[in-house]
């Protein structure tokens, strides 16, 4: 910033979206909020795709096509959009910023597309948006599945979930969409905004019990 000048660039995951630091400052988190890489269709002729683009979807979602790709006739192909669990999707990478910039862990949060949640796959991934940080831990909000996921800042991995439900009645449901966190000043509560419900999620940091909902 003082040189005011670019130093390096390090390449992370798809759509990222929220960013923190760890506390000594020698590692970044990133948030990557998206599932798939998308490609332009193989063959499609250049100042002219009105003619030659498709006139429907491509593929279904999480279908063998959409996952490998196919060719529609001799000219055009359907690039394949690969796994939905692949690790630049859905997922929180550490950089180390100590020496040279460079991905130092990949991180998967809250559930994977197809792990069954009460029973019930799930068919969209975990949507890790945003991060904070405290002296041990980097909480992270799954929006997708109402959930604020504890990485261990050592270790680089989840140790804990803590599922945001009003009442056990609802656990099947989803909606609440935690989006956004922020730590009181001395680290101690751990506020969370749930944008589904119009509310603020209150936690203790240390223990990861949720004490309550404020709304707003």
């Amino acid at each position: 910033t003082k040189a005011r000048k670019l130093t390096s660039r390090v390449a992370v995951g798809r759509y990222p979206f929220g960013i923190t630091f760890a506390p000594d400052e020698k590692k970044l988190y990133v948030a990557n909020v998206g599932m798939y890489a998308y490609q332009l269709l193989k063959g499609l002729t250049p100042g002219n795709y009105k003619e030659t683009a498709l006139e429907w979807p491509a593929s279904y979602y999480l279908s063998e096509d959409a996952k490998e790709g196919y060719a529609v006739n001799d000219s055009i192909q359907v690039p394949g959009l690969g796994d939905p669990n692949a690790p630049e999707s859905f997922s929180v990478w550490a950089i180390n910023i100590e020496d040279s910039a460079y991905v130092s862990a990949k991180i998967k949060t809250g559930y994977l597309v197809g792990e069954e949640i009460e029973g019930i796959p799930a068919v969209g991934g975990s949507s890790p948006n945003s991060l904070v940080a405290s002296d041990e831990y980097i909480f992270v909000s799954n929006g997708n599945n109402d959930a604020v996921s504890v990485i261990d800042i050592e270790s680089d991995s989840v140790v804990h979930d803590i599922y945001l439900r009003l009442d056990d009645r609802f656990a099947h449901l989803r909606g609440i969409i935690p989006f956004g966190l922020a730590l009181s000043p001395d680290k101690s509560r751990l506020y969370v905004a749930e944008a589904g419900i119009n509310a603020v999620a209150v936690i203790d940091a240390k223990t990861f019990k949720v004490l309550g909902h404020i709304p707003t």
